[in-house]
Order: C-alpha cells, then structure tokens, then sequence
C-alpha cells in the first residue's frame, strides 16, 4: 500500500490511511518529545491475531 496521507486520532479512536478508515487489527506508533513512543491499537475486537504496524518516525535536521 503507498501511504500518500494519513490521520490518527488516539483520543478519538480514528485511523486512516488515503481517506480510508482502516478496518484491520493494527497497532500505530508514534513518537512522543521524550524519545519514547506511545502505541494504541487500534481494531481491538477484529478476530484476526495478527496486526499491522504503523510507525511514524520524525528526524529533524
């Protein structure tokens, strides 16, 4: 899949990929000011057991 735009929303629950909410079991990593990460999965009650991962990463130069 190429990723052109996405929104996650950890509050309010949303994850979307090119306009399109995702509907897979999927975990979303992003990266906080502290150098850690918080996560949130996303699709909890999909009854597949894998997931995808999305990590987001930011460099600064």
């Amino acid at each position: 899949m190429n990723i052109r735009s996405i929104y996650i929303d950890f509050d309010k629950n949303i994850l979307e990929i090119n306009g399109f909410p995702i509907k897979k079991k999927t975990v979303a990593y992003l990266p906080r000011d502290d150098g850690w990460e918080i996560s949130k999965l996303f699709n909890p009650d999909n009854s597949t057991e894998e997931c995808d991962r999305i990590r987001v990463t930011l460099k600064s130069t």
